[in-house]
C-alpha cells in the first residue's frame, strides 16, 4: 500500500512530539463522538495552567491504566485502531507504557514505548519490517543538569523524557495557544473543551525549511503546512479530574476544496485518541514495563532527543523573552 507508513507516521510525530493526588478510583468510559456545548457561559482558569496543572497532577498520582480508541485520516483514508496505556510512579523514575495498534486487510502497524525509568525504548512494527530506538535517560539527565542555568525554562524531565499523557499536556501548553475553556457535556460526563493553534515560534522551529508557514505578519498560514499536518488541537479535560479523555488534531481543508464550499475552510479529525476504562491508584507490576528486543538491534536515540530537548528549549525561550510581567 503506497501510503501505509503514513499513519503510524502521524500518530508518532504527534502524540511524541505529548491526574491529579487524590484522584477518584473510579472508571470513567467515553466514545468518539462530538461534544455538545452547553448554552451557558462558565467562568474558566487560563487553558494553559490548565493544562500545566493536568499534567503535573497526571505525573503526582500513583498509576494509571487506560485502553485507547484512535482513529486516523491520512491521504483519504480512514484508519481505526486500539491500545493501552500504563503509568507508574516509582522510585526508579515514572514508568510508561503505551501499545497503539492499527490493522487493516493488509497488514498490522503497532507502535509501543516503553520507558522503564533508566532507559526508554520505541519499538515500531510495520508490516514484516521493525524499528527500534533506546534513549539513555541517565545522560539526558546528565546533560540537563549541565545545562539548567543556561537553559532554565527546560520542563520537568520525566515529562519529557518518560513520554506519557504528561508530555503530551506538556507539549501542549507550551507549543500551542488555546482559546478559553468551554463548558461541555460529553457522554453525559461534564468536561472543559480546549482549542488550541499553534504559536508561531513553534511552528517556524519545527518546519525550518518552510519559513512560508508563519506570516510577516506572524500569523500560521494553514495552506502552506505539510499536507499531513495539523493546524489546530482539541481537548476534553474532565472537570473532576483534568484527565484528558480525548485528544483531537485537526486541519482546515484549502479553501478551494469540494468540501470547503464556504468562504471558511472547514476543519477535518486527523488524529483522534479517546482514553477510556480509565483507572487511577491501581497496583501495577513494575515487570509490566521490562523490555526485551529480542532480535531487533536497537539505535540509539539519545543524541536524537537532547536535540529535540535544546530547540524545544530555545523555542520556548525565545517566545517569553518579551512577554510582559503579570502582576
Amino acid at each position: 500500500m503506497k501510503h501505509r507508513l503514513s499513519s503510524l507516521t502521524l500518530v508518532s510525530v504527534i502524540a511524541f512530539a505529548i491526574v491529579k493526588t487524590g484522584i477518584s478510583q473510579s472508571s470513567t468510559e467515553t466514545a468518539a463522538q462530538s461534544p455538545t456545548e452547553n448554552s451557558s457561559a462558565i467562568v474558566a482558569p487560563e487553558s494553559q495552567r490548565m493544562l500545566a496543572m493536568a499534567s503535573k497532577q497526571l505525573a503526582d498520582v500513583k498509576s494509571v491504566s487506560a485502553k485507547i480508541r484512535h482513529t486516523t485520516s491520512v491521504y483519504d483514508q480512514q484508519l481505526v485502531g486500539s491500545g493501552n496505556y500504563l503509568q507508574l510512579r516509582h522510585p526508579d523514575g515514572l514508568k510508561v507504557r503505551l501499545d497503539l495498534y492499527i490493522r487493516t486487510e493488509d497488514y498490522v502497524t503497532s507502535y509501543q514505548h516503553v520507558c522503564n525509568g533508566r532507559f526508554l525504548y520505541t519499538l515500531e512494527n510495520l508490516g514484516e519490517t521493525a524499528r527500534l530506538g533506546k534513549v539513555d535517560l541517565n545522560r539526558v539527565r546528565d546533560i540537563l543538569k549541565q545545562r539548567r542555568d543556561t537553559a532554565p525554562a527546560f520542563p520537568t524531565l520525566d515529562m519529557i523524557a518518560s513520554g506519557g499523557i504528561p508530555k503530551i499536556l506538556d507539549a501542549l501548553a507550551q507549543h500551542f495557544s488555546f482559546s478559553e475553556p468551554q463548558s461541555v457535556t460529553f457522554e453525559q460526563v461534564p468536561m472543559w473543551a480546549l482549542t488550541g493553534q499553534w504559536n508561531a515560534e513553534s511552528l517556524k522551529a519545527l518546519l525550518p525549511n518552510l519559513p512560508k508557514v508563519v506570516s510577516p505578519q506572524g500569523r500560521v498560514v494553514v495552506d502552506e503546512l505539510p499536507p499531513q499536518f495539523p493546524d489546530k488541537v482539541f481537548v476534553l479535560l474532565g472537570k473532576d479530574d483534568l484527565f484528558p479523555y480525548r485528544i483531537e488534531y485537526r486541519r482546515a481543508n484549502d479553501r478551494s476544496s469540494d468540501a470547503a464550499e464556504t468562504a471558511q475552510p472547514q476543519n477535518r479529525a486527523m488524529l483522534a485518541m479517546d482514553f477510556y476504562q480509565v483507572q487511577f491508584g491501581e497496583d501495577i507490576d513494575p515487570l509490566r514495563f521490562a523490555f526485551n528486543p529480542g532480535q531487533v538491534k536497537p539505535e540509539d536515540r539519545t543524541e536524537q532527543m537532547l536535540g529535540r530537548l535544546i530547540r524545544s528549549a530555545t523555542t520556548l525561550q525565545a517566545q517569553t523573552a518579551d512577554e510582559p510581567i503579570r502582576r
